[in-house]
């Protein structure tokens, strides 16, 4: 049998017992063709036993280039192994503190081995978990600063997987990410880069935590994210619409929005040949439309032409995009009389009887619910109107004058009288309001984005 020495080339047999008189070592010193395949995780416990997990992770500690970068490959072969991932996060030896380590080394295939096993151990609970607790991500961030494709790709899959959960999410916020990701979408990057850098950027806008939205804008998030609007690839175009969208629900960000011509940019893209596409433009064209000139800018550019066309596309979700569009354009006068044809409303209309059950839920729900109201007894008209007072919807014996007039006065009251129950108590809000007069009452619904308004005789009962 051949003796294990210093220079030894050789991998155990399967089924060999030489890790029981040899050192374990030698794995470090076999010969790597150019292109290796992985190592399969039996091969590496017959060469290092059942306790392979803090052997591998004591190699990691070793100043040889050749066995740092065998031992990353066999770890990155039995991380895959959920069970491993457990063996390998034990107090006293943790894999993460050298990997953290390690992705900072001067060899650029060690730095490429260690993302890739720091990627492998995120994909699973229990590694997420342990990156979070023992702030891994804090301490790899500079590494998001090299300009190097695999290791960065490796290293955004990982901060993407840490990202799945809520936790994971605000702990990369907390420790700079959302300006990092930011800095890195202005440099020249790969595609395949730009959409990890803003699928993650979307996860921290949305990590609900007051201020990280602010803190994106005021880094110029608005008009680096919407400058791949236009990217000829359709992933890195969704995820610059899903951003864009998430970003807009604050109003400087709707704000920066208007100010970079990103209406213009949204405007191009919704009638995509790719319907995920649209349907990221149309969530994101609902949102901003809130802005009053948001609303201006799109009626000029004639976008309630696309309307007809969009509604018959034969996908759920810029149909149901497209309606929530129509209900905010509806706002704007001119904007409402451009949307008044026979055809859109026919097909409104068709679409409350659409097989489609989500579709039709949405639809019909609302006409039910109006039809509800009008044919209530007493009621004499009512106005559903946006957060900014605009008459969105009225009773059809009411004239707009009355129901704009119904709209503003409102809008006023339930804004001091809610100023007033959270003076009371901080923690409370107002919901609900009930205005008896004379011979009428008027019944106010106060919703963070909409207003109800009903307007009903009433009579006293008799004593």
């Amino acid at each position: 049998m051949p003796q294990s020495g210093p220079n030894a080339h050789h991998l155990r047999c399967s089924g060999s017992t030489l890790y029981k008189i040899s050192p374990y070592r030698h794995l470090g010193q076999v010969e790597a063709k150019a292109n290796p395949s992985a190592i399969p995780n039996n091969a590496v416990v017959e060469a290092f036993g059942a306790d392979k997990c803090p052997k591998l992770i004591r190699l990691l500690n070793e100043d040889d280039e050749a066995t740092l970068l065998h031992a990353l490959r066999c770890l990155a072969g039995v991380l895959k192994m959920p069970n491993d991932v457990v063996n390998c996060s034990n107090n006293s030896q943790h894999v993460l503190e050298p990997l953290a380590h390690l992705v900072f080394h001067n060899n650029q295939e060690i730095r490429r081995s260690a993302a890739i096993a720091l990627t492998g151990f995120s994909a699973h609970a229990v590694g997420r978990a342990e990156l979070i607790s023992q702030k891994t991500m804090r301490k790899i961030l500079k590494a998001f600063h090299r300009d190097d494709t695999p290791l960065l790709e490796s290293l955004f899959d990982t901060a993407l997987n840490v990202s799945s959960i809520m936790t994971g999410t605000q702990e990369l916020s907390k420790h700079g990410y959302p300006s990092a990701v930011v800095e890195k979408l202005k440099r020249s990057i790969t595609d395949s880069i730009r959409c990890r850098a803003l699928r993650l950027l979307k996860a921290c806008v949305n990590d609900g935590i007051p201020g990280t939205v602010l803190q994106v804008v005021e880094l110029g998030g608005v008009e680096v994210v919407s400058k791949s609007i236009y990217s000829k690839n359709k992933d890195v175009r969704i995820a610059s619409l899903q951003v864009t969208g998430s970003i807009l629900y604050l109003e400087q960000g709707r704000e920066s929005a208007i100010e970079h011509g990103v209406v213009k940019k949204l405007c191009g893209v919704l009638m995509d040949r790719d319907t995920s596409v649209g349907v990221a433009a149309a969530a994101a064209l609902m949102v901003l439309a809130v802005h009053d000139e948001a609303k201006r800018e799109l009626y000029e550019a004639g976008i309630m032409s696309n309307f007809l066309k969009l509604l018959h596309v034969r996908e759920v979700g810029i149909q149901l995009n497209i309606l929530k569009l129509i209900t905010v354009m509806a706002a704007h006068p001119l904007a409402r009389e451009a949307m008044r044809t026979k055809q859109l409303e026919k097909s409104i209309q068709d679409m409350t009887e659409d097989p489609n059950e989500l579709l039709a839920l949405v639809m019909s729900e609302v006409e039910e619910t109006l039809e509800r109201i009008k044919n209530h007894k007493g009621v004499e008209g009512y106005v559903i109107a946006d957060k900014n007072g605009a008459v969105l919807r009225r009773h059809p014996h009411m004239d707009i004058a009355s129901a704009e007039r119904y709209s503003s006065f409102m809008k006023e009251l339930t804004t001091k009288a809610r100023g007033v129950v959270r003076d009371l108590n901080p923690k409370n809000d107002l919901q609900y309001l009930r205005i008896r007069l004379k011979k009428f009452e008027i019944l106010v619904a106060h919703e963070k984005e909409f207003l109800v308004i009903v307007i009903q005789k009433w009579s006293p009962n008799p004593t």
